[in-house]
């Protein structure tokens, strides 16, 4: 088990690794947590005719707790043409949300997303999360291919 705090941006999945994964490299740039994430973008009517505007993301409204939203900037580079993933897909597969509250440890699979519909969005990913994250002593993102376990340190 490694801990990678933030600062540290990338994990190199190594050749002795067996898995398609092998020589491949996810970099993160940066995260935040928010209720509500807020993107900023200029609506145009014509090509000269343009206005700022102002997309907001919510969690869906699906679950029986409340959730947020963790924004993660990064990418998944790609060692080996067998796997077709994105950081985000590659996340959903492989890793796990980490947090604790009250002395009490929480583990969330990452398997739901907010996508934009009127912004277009580059290596950014809007994963949600259950609402508690936002008020822990700590959040832990946790990669595990096979037997290796990876972890970076958001909180």
């Amino acid at each position: 088990e490694k801990n990678i705090p933030l600062r540290i941006r990338y994990i190199h999945l190594k050749k002795r690794e067996n898995t398609n994964l092998k020589d491949s490299k996810i970099k993160l740039t940066g995260f935040k947590m928010d209720k509500i994430v807020k993107l900023n973008y200029n609506f145009c009517l014509a090509k000269d005719n343009c206005y700022a505007s102002v997309e907001y993301l919510n969690p869906k409204l699906d679950t029986r707790y409340d959730k947020a939203i963790l924004t993660l900037e990064g990418t998944y580079l790609n060692g080996n043409s067998l796997n077709d993933y994105n950081l985000y897909t590659f996340l959903e597969k492989f890793g796990k949300i980490i947090y604790s509250n009250d002395g009490k440890t929480y583990m969330q699979n990452i398997k739901s997303r907010v996508t934009p519909s009127k912004v277009i969005v580059k290596d950014k990913y809007f994963i949600e999360v259950d609402e508690k994250v936002l008020s822990a002593d700590y959040v832990i993102l946790q990669i595990q291919v096979r037997n290796n376990i990876y972890q970076y340190v958001l909180n």
